[in-house]
């Protein structure tokens, strides 16, 4: 804050100098004291914002105030009750398929923050399967971007755990509503690029040790038990209807089971 401060006071001075002004001078158009008009020049910390303000403005400047918080990124999901059945159950499935899991792994890159949704383990192979669970999907190129973030930083985030990956899987799993297969429909060529990754193909890389041949795809209902919490999208030939119409009717049902 004292360099904050000293940077503000030199400019002050600055521009009154270049003014040709005096304190007493600035300090009479601002109307407040030359005592605070030094003390701010000074880098004190007498003058309230409104007094920097009335400074500013006497000397026809701006005064600027801005907060530049780090950016979180996908913290918000993690507060949804939907999204955090949908970890749970995929979570569930890695644990049986052998594999050790983490959720919620923080990784920091700069002024950005992060939390990967799952993060499963298989030792043997030393293959990291990182999962990123959504319940809806606002911005294709936005969660290709997340992921790829998550790609790049999950290494260094698994470290502490002793865990030494020479193969990464990655896996987008989207709550099975009928929303969500039209806009996968909607946006199928961009999701076919960025997650060509489906079915069989899919499993074999998450489970069975099979070929990694770019990032997965898949829906999940977290009501479902085992293997089966995981579903194929309709457009890549699922026949029966998503079982929830949307997210609001999964939360419906979920609150009337219980």
């Amino acid at each position: 804050m004292s360099e904050i401060r000293a940077r503000l006071g030199a400019a002050i001075r600055d521009a009154r100098r270049d003014r040709g002004w005096s304190q007493a001078a600035l300090a009479t158009s601002a109307g407040v004291s030359q005592p605070l008009v030094s003390d701010i020049e000074s880098g004190g910390v007498g003058a309230s914002i409104e007094s920097l303000g009335r400074v500013a403005g006497a000397l026809d400047a701006e005064l600027l105030v801005e907060l530049r918080a780090p950016r979180v990124i996908g913290r918000t999901d993690q507060q949804d009750p939907a999204h955090a059945r949908c970890v749970a159950a995929c979570r569930g499935v890695f644990e049986r398929a052998g594999l050790a899991c983490v959720v919620e792994r923080e990784i920091v890159d700069g002024r950005l923050r992060g939390w990967i949704d799952l993060l499963g383990y298989a030792g043997g192979s030393r293959r990291l399967v990182l999962a990123e669970v959504k319940t809806e999907i606002r911005d294709v190129g936005g969660l290709e971007r997340q992921v790829g973030w998550y790609v790049r930083a999950c290494v260094g985030a698994v470290r502490d755990l002793g865990w030494q990956p020479k193969e990464i899987a990655v896996v987008v799993a989207l709550l099975a509503t009928a929303a969500n297969d039209a806009v996968v429909v909607a946006n199928r060529q961009a999701l076919a690029q960025a997650f060509p990754m489906r079915g069989a193909a899919l499993a074999a890389a998450l489970f069975e040790d099979g070929p990694v041949a770019g990032w997965g795809f898949t829906m999940v209902d977290p009501r479902r038990r085992g293997a089966r919490a995981l579903l194929g999208l309709r457009v890549d030939g699922r026949r029966t209807d998503a079982p929830y119409r949307d997210y609001a009717d999964f939360m419906h049902v979920v609150q009337r089971g219980r």
